[in-house]
């Protein structure tokens, strides 16, 4: 019914340098920064409007306001560390030297993990609300609550504390990278 095309692709044409390109260098030159920065506008809009709530128009705390507070917190010290991270991907190097390379990783890994650990608290203490409501947990107060939360930012960031000692910088001038990972 419909003739057939003759077309005929040529895929053996070899990327400059030889191979494919690189992805890893799009996808962190071109997508993560307009990203990162939609992420770092957004994140501290909210977490500046959960602060003001929790510091002027909450009345009564009690432990799971308490673990929310902390995740805010977290949440927004990992916001803080974004802004150097945009600016090395859209830079393509490290400007800030090893100190702020030191203490922005500290910061973004930290804080992350107090998220991930803080957001586990909160789901555990309200399964234990809903699940079982007559179990000991859900008379934690204010006290014992504020201990497991310095618990939890004790458990995540004292073994993070070793990146604050090593050298993270690799390369030099315009090449000079802090690696994250």
């Amino acid at each position: 019914m419909f003739p057939e095309a003759n077309v005929t692709t040529n895929l053996t044409t070899p990327a400059p340098g030889g191979g494919c390109p690189p992805v890893g260098i799009q996808l962190e030159g071109v997508i993560m920064p307009p990203v990162l920065i939609i992420d770092v506008i957004l994140g501290l809009l909210g977490n500046m409007f959960a602060l003001w709530i929790f510091c002027f128009k909450l009345k009564a705390w009690n432990p799971n306001t308490l673990f929310l507070f902390n995740l805010v917190i977290a949440d927004f010290l990992a916001l803080v560390s974004l802004p150097l991270r945009i600016d090395a991907l859209l830079r393509g190097h490290w400007i800030f030297g090893d100190g702020m390379c030191r203490i922005n990783l500290f910061l973004m890994f930290s804080n992350r993990s107090a998220s991930i650990a803080l957001m586990t608290v909160v789901a555990i203490y309200r399964y234990f609300k809903v699940v079982h409501p007559h179990h000991c947990i859900n008379r934690l107060t204010k006290r014992q609550a504020a201990g497991v939360s310095v618990v939890v930012w004790l458990l995540v960031v004292s073994p993070r504390i070793p990146m604050l000692a090593y050298n993270h910088i690799k390369g030099s001038g315009d090449r000079t990278q802090c690696f994250f990972f």
